[in-house]
């Protein structure tokens, strides 16, 4: 019998020994991070690496690892830095006058990418359920969610990109809705679409509408489409 202080050895791939095998150094990871940095605010990420990359930008923002000088990255660019110049942590600034959706790839290797990012590798479109239940309030409030987060229907949380579509399904066989401005007050306002009985609309469009009845509650139901990221795992 091998005593158990003893490690097994020679090349074969069965550990006959019976003792677990000698663990050797172990890598430092390498993340992807997803963050949305507010307006005209600064975002620490804390992550700790010498290599950086945008996978994912909303609007351009400015990154810097901590102590380090700010630069301007878009959507594609990253800085890759010496190991004696690695970082405990970064910071983007946004000066931008609206939130940003920001995903980044750090760590302590190359971040390897050969495909043209045309479309945001990563991204998905994702259903938010505005208005799920029909007759439930006579105003609809349409709010654009872009840059910020939200959860789908099945509770799953999202950082939302851009928005790609509303969609308005009207089963009612009398009533017209009109899709208002935002600062509509009642069906009568200038209207930039009209859902008519038992039909659907799609508003490729971004910025906030809304949805008024001008008594009663509404019977229909109203989605947003969006592009959007996984939020991390708290």
């Amino acid at each position: 019998m091998t005593p158990n202080n003893v490690r097994a050895l020679g090349d074969n791939r069965q550990n006959s020994s019976g003792n677990f095998a000698a663990v050797g150094p172990l890598g430092r990871t390498s993340i992807i991070y997803p963050v949305i940095v507010p307006a005209n605010s600064v975002a620490p990420v804390p992550c700790a690496g010498t290599t950086f990359y945008v996978t994912v930008a909303t609007a351009p923002v400015d990154i810097r690892p901590m102590s380090g000088v700010f630069n301007t990255y878009t959507n594609g660019k990253g800085l890759k830095l010496k190991q004696e110049n690695a970082f405990p942590a970064l910071e983007i600034r946004n000066q931008n006058a609206f939130p940003v959706v920001v995903q980044l790839f750090v760590g302590f290797d190359e971040f390897i990418d050969n495909a043209l990012i045309l479309a945001n590798t990563g991204q998905k479109l994702v259903a938010y359920p505005t208005y799920p239940v029909a007759n439930a309030a006579a105003v609809i409030d349409i709010t654009d969610r872009s840059g910020a987060s939200f959860a789908d229907i099945n509770g799953v949380e999202w950082y939302a990109l851009q928005r790609e579509a509303i969609y308005v399904f009207n089963p009612d066989t009398g009533a017209t809705f009109s899709l208002l401005k935002a600062d509509a007050t009642g069906p009568t306002d200038p209207a930039i679409g009209m859902i008519y009985p038992v039909t659907s609309l799609r508003f490729p469009t971004s910025g906030n509408y809304r949805i008024t009845a001008g008594g009663g509650n509404l019977n229909c139901i109203v989605s947003e489409l969006y592009q959007a990221i996984p939020k991390a795992a708290q």
